[in-house]
């Protein structure tokens, strides 16, 4: 029994001596299949976002694509060897010449960095485009961003008609972040996706069939291990949406197995990250590392420079020996992209350091960054909220939507794997001209924002109407009538009279029920892009493209309320 009954049978009052005949449900509340009736609608979805793509000009790339890319060329590389070579990907005989003489070897001797990149989003990535370019890329990214909304969209508007569906797409194609994420080879796109699947455990999970369950379990893990800030925001929408439930007296049986559906996703995708950087340690010898975000967040805050100015001034740091960030404490460390980006020693920590001093900066991170926080916590709680802030009304596409002649041209990025990427994907000539974008980013940045905002006044409408149409409808008591044909004092009428009345109340706690779930639904959509704004904001950075990437969610809210309301207008 699901929890939706549950709560129907608690509701109703002592079951009469007849049971009533059963109801069979209007619509069927599982979601078992795939059949052209769903294909078909979602394949035009992902047409209409491609046509963006194409409107666009080209699939775009970013900086960390050639990471990606790299990653999964070394990976299908050294698994080539074996099966054709009969060379081993692990050979301990070689660790030695990989780590301290790389120069003969086949991929990069520091992978420090490539630790905060997922080799598995790095597979997707390269496979895409081997068999078919970047464009093949953005038409997988498209399909499964249409199939994700369909099942948004079927279980939030079960009675809604196809064309709904096909509306929503279209708001989304032409007003939403959506499309340019989904042409993005980046893997900001499953920010928006982890909601989703999110939301479809906890809440949804009586919908789906077990293939259906398995489907968004494997979607939830890879959004998850694509990209460490998706962690944060499953968990914390995950809490939200469990909460809802238990305060809708959901049973506890209900509420651990889909917290477990979470947990467990979370934990194969952490899982699945230390297994590759347990097999980069046993072929290289080096440890997968990633850059210091916290580290570059402190400082750029404030309270981290603070800290280091008194603590390289008064006392070593560590076994008798002081800080490696002490060499740079009279630089001017206020920005987090100069701090690890920056060529020039004078104003970066992290992209300007040598292999040692990098490994050196990591395993000095966790204290330095707690000493920080308790040399001026106040300094760093309000600077979280200020970035917090920031970050909610930062949105652009400025490096979604950068023209591609930038990597042709750059002195380091035209030596990377981006140069091959674009001109493989469509002639590009920078001396002419020939890779501008076909549309202007900061323009369609502001279209979108503006549509973001119109969806979150019309949505906030929409509930407040919902919220005055449930408190007119009747609470749940037995109708007084007697049935057509059958009085109160007629054989039988009772019996008949009890079961219309128990009919009636199912019909409207299933109503009622259903309509909270979609209102919860909708509202957490929302809730879930202030939500990475904290994730973001906090933890990396206020940057344009990380809120973004998920605003595309509430004009998706808004359209999915719409489309369950109508069914229950008419």
């Amino acid at each position: 029994m699901s929890w939706p009954d549950a709560i129907l049978h608690r509701r109703l009052d002592a079951a009469p001596a007849q049971a009533p005949p059963a109801r069979a449900p209007a619509i069927d509340p599982r979601l078992t299949g795939w059949s052209t009736r769903v294909g078909g609608p979602v394949a035009l979805g992902a047409a209409m976002l491609m046509a963006v793509t194409l409107l666009i000009g080209r699939p775009t790339v970013f900086t960390d694509t050639d990471d990606y890319f790299s990653q999964g060329k070394d990976v299908v590389k050294a698994a080539t060897l074996w099966i054709t070579q009969g060379r081993p990907p692990i050979n301990p005989a070689e660790v030695d010449d990989r780590l301290h003489d790389p120069g003969d070897q086949d991929e990069e001797p520091v992978h420090n960095q490539n630790g905060a990149r997922s080799v598995y989003y790095g597979l997707f990535v390269y496979a895409c485009e081997r068999i078919g370019t970047l464009w093949l890329l953005a038409a997988a990214q498209a399909a499964l961003a249409a199939g994700i909304v369909y099942a948004l969209w079927r279980v939030v508007a079960p009675g809604a008609q196809t064309r709904s569906y096909l509306v929503t797409m279209a708001v989304l194609a032409a007003g939403s972040s959506l499309p340019v994420f989904t042409g993005f080879a980046m893997p900001d796109l499953f920010a928006g996706f982890s909601v989703a699947a999110t939301l479809l455990v906890t809440l949804y999970a009586d919908r789906f069939g077990v293939w259906g369950k398995a489907v968004l379990w494997l979607l939830l893990a890879a959004c998850v291990n694509f990209h460490g800030s998706n962690l944060l925001t499953s968990l914390g929408l995950a809490v939200l949406s469990l909460g809802w439930l238990a305060w809708r007296r959901a049973p506890w049986r209900v509420l651990a197995a889909r917290g477990g559906m979470v947990l467990a996703a979370a934990m194969v995708a952490i899982l699945a990250s230390e297994a590759y950087a347990v097999a980069i340690k046993l072929r290289t010898g080096d440890e997968l590392g990633r850059p210091p975000f916290l580290t570059a967040r402190v400082l750029a805050d404030g309270p981290g420079r603070a800290y280091l100015r008194h603590a390289c001034a008064l006392r070593p740091f560590g076994d008798g020996e002081k800080l490696t960030l002490c060499a740079v404490r009279n630089a001017p460390l206020a920005d987090t992209e100069e701090i690890l980006w920056s060529d020039d020693p004078a104003k970066g920590i992290f992209n300007s350091a040598d292999y040692h001093a990098r490994v050196r900066l990591e395993h000095e991170e966790r204290g330095f960054v707690l000493h920080a926080l308790a040399y001026d916590p106040l300094g760093e709680v309000s600077a979280a909220f200020r970035n917090w802030g920031t970050q909610l009304v930062t949105v652009g596409y400025d490096e979604p939507l950068r023209d591609p002649a930038y990597y042709l041209s750059d002195e380091y990025w035209k030596t990377t794997t981006l140069k091959p990427l674009l001109l493989r994907d469509k002639p590009c000539d920078p001396e002419v001209g020939a890779c501008i974008l076909h549309v202007p980013a900061v323009l369609m940045s502001e279209i979108d924002a503006g549509v973001a905002l119109l969806a979150l006044g019309w949505l906030g409408a929409m509930l407040g109407q919902e919220a005055v149409r449930s408190r007119r409808r009747p609470h749940l008591r037995p109708h007084p009538e007697p049935v057509e044909g059958r009085g109160r004092g007629a054989p039988g009428g009772s019996l008949v009279l009890r079961q219309a009345q128990d009919e009636a109340t199912a019909d409207r706690v299933e109503w009622r029920e259903s309509t909270l779930r979609t209102r919860a639904t909708v509202v957490l959509m929302v809730l879930a892009v202030a939500l990475n704004a904290a994730v973001c904001g906090v933890l990396s950075g206020p940057f344009a493209r990380y809120e973004a990437r998920v605003l595309w969610l509430i004009p998706a809210a808004a359209l999915l309320l719409h489309a369950a309301r109508r069914p229950a207008a008419r």
